[in-house]
């Protein structure tokens, strides 16, 4: 599934004339790195949020041993037995569903695997909040858009989640929905965003509950809640949730499996994912792809760990044939091994939009890319993008983010984070310095005009 280009020359690459770019400032960081042998850690211990740069440089980087390099994943005994009690509950639930509560997730159909699946780790962390059952419909089947494309049609399932199966497979949890409506404006819709203010018991008279994939990951709200985050804190290291709860929810079905395994057997002792979403980079960043700042950074790394063309390879995982193609002609006259999906799975006709979100095999493609990205050594995501956010946390990995300014590597591995007071301000004297909100990478309208 995965070609390889084959090894040319082993000269190195032509950069041009030098200028100070911001491979320049990473050079040169990397080098004090290597003198001082030294760890830099920015922003709160508790792995909150990295920093930005704000006059260009390397501001945010964080070195644990080796930048890039997967975390210890952190699961207390408390999480252990959380999950335990939670799958008792979920499977005596579908035996007698009228005996027990649900919560429905039915993120947004037009959204990808980045928004949707942080979704689904925040709504399970709600449903341990609110002692119900997790559903999953994953692309609207109840909204009538399209039940083939569903959880278990690209994940494997430790318990029974897919909506569709649930609907069509358990009769009388089928019964209990008869009726309901989940829809904008519905009195049992929760807000991410606004409800972990609330006591969830106030939906106790109801049998469901839903959400959509609005601000999916709002985590770190709910544990720094002064309601619900004494029920969550022991279970959690803050900046570890979706780690964490990835492990247990979050499994490619066997035949993604199969095509990550082919894939990776093809990676070499250094393997750095890139992964360049060019509709983002052109709306948060535009002009760091074309001045090849993710190649000169992908050089600077391959530096950094020493290794030779003939060790390395590039995982790359690009929504533009234009990118393919330049990638093509970065690494010509190396012996860098350049992997890719082929175009005809990843793309639509025409190629420019990348995966089609409404095509079951280009989604289950999707997913083999998530994992593929973050099994590799080093990873490269691009600013704004929820589905390189999400790749990194799935491994565990501090990716590193490029900006105008430079450089910056994340000090966390939960997706899509950001700095803000608001919670200063909501919580006031109940506000732990140690919790970060952490919501979608597109967007933090929480920290907008401050």
């Amino acid at each position: 599934m995965i070609p390889t280009r084959g090894p040319g020359g082993s000269s190195s690459p032509k950069l041009g004339p030098w200028r100070p770019s911001v491979a320049w400032y990473v050079m040169c960081t990397l080098l004090v790195l290597n003198l001082l042998n030294s760890e830099i850690v920015t922003g709160p211990l508790w792995g909150g949020c990295a920093k930005e740069p704000a006059n260009g440089g390397v501001v945010g980087v964080r070195v644990t041993g080796s930048q890039g390099r997967s975390q210890t994943l952190h699961i207390s005994p408390e999480l252990e037995r959380a999950w335990d009690e939670y799958a008792a509950r979920h499977r005596a639930s579908l035996e007698a569903p009228r005996e027990h509560k649900f919560f429905l997730y039915k993120p947004f159909h037009y959204t990808g695997h980045g928004n949707k699946i942080p979704g689904i780790v925040t709504a399970f962390m709600v449903a341990l909040l609110s002692n119900r059952t997790l559903v999953i419909d994953y692309n609207d089947c109840a909204g009538g858009v399209n039940c083939e494309i569903s959880w278990s049609r690209m994940f494997d399932q430790p318990l029974e989640m897919d909506f569709a199966n649930l609907v069509r497979d358990y009769p009388a949890v089928n019964e209990t929905l008869k009726g309901k409506r989940f829809e904008s404006g519905d009195a049992s819709h929760i807000n991410f965003l606004v409800d972990h203010r609330e006591r969830l018991s106030k939906w106790d008279g109801l049998q469901w509950v839903w959400s959509d994939g609005l601000y999916d990951w709002s985590a770190h709200l709910w544990l720094a809640s002064p309601i619900h985050g004494p029920s969550l804190r022991p279970l959690f290291t803050p900046g570890h949730i979706f780690h964490a709860l990835a492990h247990f929810l979050v499994h490619p079905t066997l035949e993604i499996q199969d095509v990550v395994a082919a894939a990776r057997a093809r990676f070499r002792k250094l393997t750095i994912g890139v992964q360049i979403r060019q509709t983002k980079v052109d709306h948060w960043e535009p002009g760091t792809y074309t001045d090849r700042s993710y190649f000169d950074l992908a050089r600077v790394l391959q530096l950094r760990e020493g290794v030779a063309d003939n060790d390395t390879a590039i995982y790359l995982a690009a929504d533009s044939v234009a990118v393919r193609n330049a990638w093509v002609k970065h690494l010509e006259n190396t012996s860098i091994a350049l992997l890719m999906q082929p175009e005809d799975a990843v793309f639509d006709s025409g190629g420019k939009e990348g995966l089609n979100r409404d095509n079951l095999p280009g989604l289950k493609i999707g997913v083999a890319e998530l994992f593929l990205l973050s099994h590799t050594h080093q990873l490269i995501i691009s600013r704004g993008s929820s589905f390189g956010s999400t790749a990194a946390a799935l491994g565990g990995l501090y990716p590193w983010v490029i900006t105008q300014d430079g450089y910056y590597g994340s000090a966390i591995s939960d997706p899509c984070c950001s700095h803000t007071r608001w919670l200063e301000k909501v919580f006031g004297a109940d506000f732990s310095p140690e919790f970060f909100i952490q919501t979608q990478c597109h967007v933090d309208p929480l920290t907008k005009g401050e």
